[in-house]
């Protein structure tokens, strides 16, 4: 057995015993303590956490996308990847408060019904999914702006994460963003069998992905779906009277792909301190924003407004890298750097 000590965020102290051949997550539920974690296969990154002392090996799940080589040589590493060669030190990036101690997390499975299922473009596909009560009324469903859900996909054991870009409220509705792929398990189901009215299994939400209240800006950078919890967190904004001067920077490859320009033009009418910096990386003629991804828009936006915002990140793997690293370049700490990567499951 290896001595697990962890140091939380506030400076409180756990720890327990792990056998090499566990990770270091399951030892913790296995002596009462739940971390942080969702998907427990080295993808979703919620485990992420900073060895600072001992030896390890990393199981065969992690993603690159999820921990890059790079952060794996600084001694990051994924606690349900993570399988202890000696005792380890591990710091986590959260306090004691969002530790639950206890023998398993009960989750309740709701029954959401489809309420709309429109394709924006070729590879968006928006859902609204209503929950009701056994009378048949909008069933309240609470969560945090920058959360997700996971839906079943009908007739498989598969689960799939969408995070919510909407707001909650009493209508018991809840706004996805869905990226469709080729051939995906729930891009095939929306493609062949997703309709009105019909039921998806759903749990949640979960993840820690949210605002930060500080006094400074913040900039929301998103790509691809990443843009539901942004969206989700800037209503919440909105909901909040919070006029923290913020700037959404959003991207796609080509203006056949972009979506959601209208009810951003919305969105920056109901938050006057809000600025859209939106760019097409493909140049477009009648296109009237910034040109280029959105690792070019940020720097140029850097460069002319000299801020020190907090950040908010959320697309694919390899553009949140690229904007971490970014934010390095121009000396904003890691600690003001939120970010979410999504890895397409289809």
């Amino acid at each position: 057995m290896h001595l697990i000590r962890a140091t939380l965020e506030d400076g409180e102290h756990l720890q327990f015993e792990c056998d090499s051949e566990e990770n270091v997550l399951s030892a913790a539920l296995r002596n009462n303590i739940i971390l942080l974690s969702e998907c427990h296969k080295g993808i979703c990154t919620t485990c992420r956490a900073h060895c600072s002392s001992g030896d390890f090996e990393l199981g065969e799940g992690v993603s690159v996308y999820s921990l890059p080589p790079e952060e794996q040589d600084e001694g990051y590493t994924l606690l349900c990847q993570t399988y202890p060669r000696s005792d380890l030190e591990v710091e986590l990036p959260y306090g004691l408060d969002r530790v639950t101690f206890g023998t398993s997390r009960i989750e309740e499975v709701y029954e959401a019904r489809i309420a709309s299922c429109e394709r924006w473009t070729e590879h968006v596909v928006s859902i609204i999914l209503e929950l009701r009560d056994e009378f048949d009324k909008p069933r309240d469903f609470r969560f945090t702006p920058g959360q997700y859900v996971k839906l079943c996909v009908p007739g498989t054991d598969e689960w799939r994460s969408f995070s919510m870009a909407n707001v909650p409220d009493r209508s018991g509705r809840i706004e996805l963003m869905v990226r469709v792929l080729d051939d995906g398990v729930f891009s095939n189901y929306l493609r062949e069998k997703a309709k009105v009215g019909r039921v998806i299994e759903m749990k949640g939400p979960y993840g820690e992905f949210r605002v930060h209240p500080t006094a400074s800006p913040r900039y929301f950078v998103g790509g691809s779906t990443g843009l539901a919890p942004l969206v989700s967190m800037l209503r919440g904004m909105v909901e909040a009277n919070d006029s923290t001067p913020s700037r959404l920077i959003f991207g796609m490859r080509s203006r056949e792909f972009f979506f959601y320009a209208k009810e951003l033009a919305v969105l920056a009418k109901a938050l006057p301190t809000l600025s859209l910096e939106l760019s097409l990386e493909t140049p477009d003629p009648e296109w009237t924003a910034h040109t280029g991804n959105v690792g070019e828009v940020l720097e140029a936006v850097l460069s002319q407004t000299g801020e020190a915002p907090d950040f908010y990140v959320c697309g694919p793997g390899p553009m949140v890298r690229r904007i971490e690293e970014i934010c390095q370049a121009h000396g904003v700490h890691q600690d003001r750097v939120f970010s979410e990567k999504f890895l397409a499951s289809g």
